[in-house]
């Protein structure tokens, strides 16, 4: 009785462990999808004087291209490899 009721507990925790790698798994991923934009953004918002986009006509929206792109074959990487 006692070895059953051990097993129980043991099988209730590995299946509660297992939920919690799943959520991390899903926060892991949407961080990597966010790291490169925010790194972008980061450098971006740091007013530097010799930023190229702040003498070009459309160096703002190639930011954000360049930002929307790396998150596309983030995207595109995350789906190859089945996460």
């Amino acid at each position: 009785m006692n070895a059953q009721i051990t097993n129980l507990i043991s099988m209730y925790l590995a299946l509660s462990d297992q939920t919690a790698n799943q959520v991390m798994k899903v926060l892991a991923i949407y961080s990597m999808y966010f790291f490169p934009i925010t790194f972008i953004a980061g450098i971006y918002g740091m007013n530097f004087y010799n930023m190229p986009e702040l003498h070009q006509k459309y160096g703002y929206f190639f930011t954000l291209g360049l930002m929307a792109f790396i998150a596309l074959l983030t995207f595109i990487y995350v789906r190859r490899k089945k996460w």
